[in-house]
């Protein structure tokens, strides 16, 4: 039986054992490994010998990113979400950024042409990666930045606004356009069906995007 494993903090919420099932169509092994502070994570080399491969989740991309080698795409933004270990390395890729990648893609053949990117974490830097590789015009906002400035008051000529916040944001808190079509990287948050139910938002949450990240690194750990 496969073993897998998730790195991260406050992840009891995940859903990436039922995705991995789902993909290999058999049970697995699947370990939360909840660290509460970065300075708690052992050795990757020791961990990944108990383990088929590891996934790594926020806050702790861009920690792992120094802990293992990785190839020079994904150097450009410093963030790891894949581990596995091979004659006694450990590598590291993004498998969000190629899934990312497939997903945009997807946007823009709807029409998609201009994004706004909310949030500048690991994954608004994974996104900005992929969307500079497309093509695709995009700004940010956040919270440091500008006090999410610009989807209050510029966001009705943007095609599509990605949530790339913290679980704890509460996205229903901004005065959205109802036209604006929005990804949220999060899954099962409440404010869902005030989005598509009350304002009838084009919406699209980060299940998509596990599986997707999902089936590549199935792929890379070499596993079927």
């Amino acid at each position: 039986m496969y073993k897998l494993g998730l790195i991260g903090k406050d992840i009891s919420h995940s859903k990436s054992k039922a995705s991995y099932e789902k993909l290999l169509k058999k049970s697995i092994d699947f370990d939360l490994l909840d660290f509460k502070k970065e300075e708690d994570i052992p050795d990757l080399e020791s961990v990944l010998k108990s383990y088929n491969g590891l996934s790594v989740t926020s806050p702790y991309k861009k920690v792992v990113y120094e802990m293992c080698n990785s190839h020079e795409e994904v150097r450009d933004f410093k963030a790891i979400n894949c581990l596995k270990l091979k004659d006694g390395i450990v590598y590291g890729t993004n498998t969000d950024y190629y899934a990312c990648l497939e997903i945009l893609e997807d946007f823009r053949l709807k029409g998609i042409s201009e994004v706004l990117l909310l949030g500048d974490g690991s994954m608004s830097r994974v996104l900005s990666h992929a969307l500079k590789k497309l093509g695709i015009p995009f700004s940010i906002s956040s919270r440091k930045i500008d006090e999410f400035k610009q989807v209050l008051s510029k966001n009705t000529h943007r095609d599509l606004l990605i949530n790339c916040c913290a679980r704890d944001f509460d996205l229903s808190s901004l005065s959205l356009s109802k036209s604006i079509h929005l990804w949220d990287l999060n899954y099962n948050q409440a404010y869902e069906d005030y989005f598509k139910k009350k304002l009838k938002t084009q919406f699209l949450n980060g299940e998509s995007l596990l599986l997707k990240q999902a089936k590549l690194a199935i792929n890379y750990w070499e596993i079927s």
